[in-house]
């Protein structure tokens, strides 16, 4: 109905997000692309951006996702003059793509308020550092004692507990036996899964990327609350 009697959602737009499954017929997704194209000229929007993503490409080989991409995108620049104004998006919650993937919602929400909606403070950085430390020290699905955090990062165990409540707000960690142990949980692994297999050179980039990422979606999360 949005392209038909519901057409006014689109009244002053300057993001549209268009998800499809990476099993979804590519005549499917061109002929919606199509129809959003159409609405954007019909409403006369002008700063406006077209965000596609291509989501679960873990069902399918890499290969498969590269043609499909490639296919919609040789379609909308040959027949759309305003191909800068859209952008395609490879995304999956599995594991392999989970950290990419975040990134990519970050992005979104950056273009969303067309700037970093969040700059990270010295402070700020600095705790969150520790917390990704934590993720990356510790293992996965194994009971810490919180004075063994305590003593591993030199802080006192009211500073510890304050960093594993923030991880535990993201389900990064389970706190348990009134919260004097802790454990990574199975997601925790998917965010370390993203910064360890990078090279080492790289790696200090991507906490640097995980930090603003979650500074980001903690700063909304307290926002709406």
């Amino acid at each position: 109905n949005w392209f038909s009697t519901q057409k006014e959602v689109f009244k002053e737009t300057n993001i549209i997000i268009c998800v499809f499954d990476i099993l979804n017929s590519l005549e499917q997704i061109i002929s919606i692309l199509i129809k959003t194209i159409k609405i954007c000229k019909e409403k006369c929007l002008n700063d406006y951006t077209i965000i596609i993503l291509l989501h679960k490409i873990d069902l399918v080989n890499l290969s498969y996702v590269h043609q499909k991409s490639k296919s919609i995108l040789e379609f909308l620049k040959t027949h759309y003059e305003i191909f800068e104004k859209i952008h395609l998006y490879r995304t999956s919650i599995a594991k392999a793509f989970f950290f990419s993937s975040y990134n990519i919602i970050l992005k979104i929400i950056e273009k969303l308020f067309k700037k970093n909606i969040a700059p990270i403070s010295k402070d700020e950085y600095n705790k969150l550092e520790i917390e990704f430390r934590i993720l990356l020290m510790f293992d996965n699905n194994l009971k810490y004692n919180i004075k063994e955090l305590s003593h591993k990062f030199n802080i006192g165990s009211e500073l510890a507990l304050y960093h594993l409540k923030r991880l535990e707000m993201f389900g990064l960690i389970e706190l348990l036996e009134d919260e004097t142990i802790f454990m990574l949980t199975t997601r925790s692994d998917y965010i370390k899964e993203g910064i360890m297999k990078e090279q080492e050179a790289f790696r200090e980039n991507k906490i640097n990327l995980a930090s603003k990422l979650f500074y980001t979606f903690m700063n909304l999360a307290e926002k709406a609350v």
